[in-house]
């Protein structure tokens, strides 16, 4: 049993170290090629925000304006009987 897990660890470490090489193989056939290397890519932080407002702070809503009257309201209006 002891003889498997140390088996199994030596394959884990190898695994992890072909990564490694792989990726540098990767990036260097990138670099010839023209492109770029692999870009370590961060998630976006965003700013922190120092000045909060509170609700005293805060403009007051504008009065919406009434909606305008359908130029044909009464279409019946128009007609002769």
């Amino acid at each position: 049993m002891g003889q498997l897990l140390n088996l199994i660890e030596t394959l884990v470490a190898e695994n992890a170290a072909q990564r490694i090489e792989i990726q540098q193989q990767r990036d260097e056939l990138a670099r010839l090629k023209g492109a770029s290397a692999r870009l370590e890519i961060t998630p976006p932080v965003p700013p922190v925000a120092t000045n909060h407002s509170s609700e005293a702070e805060r403009q007051p809503p504008t009065p919406r304006r009434k909606p305008k009257a359908a130029k044909n309201a009464n279409p019946d209006r128009d007609r002769d009987p």
